[in-house]
């Protein structure tokens, strides 16, 4: 049987021992390098930023100086930390805001899709596109959604010829970057939206933002529960030492 004294002690032992994991992770914080690589690894509150610091001048990519970010948590043994990128760049499935509207031309389906990446082509004058789209619809006619299916476009501005009495249903847009785009790290070869429903049937031309889809989120890392194990002041991860500054 516990006394009363020694009641008193082991609450002090529990209350110590809390206040220590409390301030072990608050060592944790603050901005860690790589020499070797000029990397930055900088861990916040709850936060992650992996960056890469060497200069832009010359540089032949479009994106990007930032490598990954996301969550971090400690693991019990307080000998590593997990590191997880947001769920949906794991996913790889992006969101779709679409503006529908029924055009004269009712022979066809008209497709407009813009994002980040088709307003840096406008806005440079770049006439070497990088990215291929393809479109899964979702109708009364499963052979015109296999034909579709097969199909894929270099541009933005998409007309399919429409079968009579076709009624779409869903329509998902499929992205796939070509391997030359200028990016530090081609992290994202296939990037899916999640599925339109369709809100009137008699509509053919679909105007669609991609407001994620950008250079930097085709070149971040994606990390699920990596490990990055800790020592006294510096970090280990993908095999590099990473120091901390002080």
């Amino acid at each position: 049987m516990i006394d009363k004294k020694t009641n008193i002690i082991l609450s002090y032992i529990v209350l110590g021992l809390l206040i220590c994991s409390c301030a072990s992770k608050q060592d944790y914080i603050g901005l860690y390098y790589s020499e070797d690589d000029n990397i930055n690894f900088v861990l916040e509150e709850q936060n992650f930023l992996i960056t890469n610091t060497k200069g832009k001048s010359n540089s032949p990519y479009k994106c990007c100086d930032t490598i990954s970010y996301g969550n971090w948590e400690k693991v019990k043994n307080n000998d590593f930390i997990k590191i997880s990128s947001p769920n949906n760049f794991n996913t790889n499935v992006i969101n779709i805001s679409v503006n529908e509207y029924l055009n004269n031309s009712t022979d066809s389906i008209y497709l407009i899709i813009n994002n980040p990446i088709e307003n840096h082509y406008k806005k440079f004058s770049e006439t070497y596109r990088e990215l291929y789209y393809s479109i899964e619809i979702s109708s009364n006619n499963t052979d015109f959604n296999a034909r579709v299916a097969q199909m894929k476009w270099n541009t933005n501005q998409i007309q399919i010829q429409k079968p009579k009495g076709l009624i779409i249903d869903e329509i998902t847009i499929v992205i796939v970057p070509k391997s030359d785009m200028k990016v530090r790290s081609l992290e994202a070869k296939i990037i899916y939206t999640s599925p339109y429903k369709v809100i009137n049937n008699k509509n053919n031309s679909f105007k669609i933002e991609l407001s994620s889809l950008s250079y930097q989120y085709i070149n971040l890392l994606r990390l699920f529960d990596d490990f990055v194990k800790i020592e006294k002041e510096s970090l280990i991860w993908n095999k590099k030492i990473f120091k901390k500054k002080t």
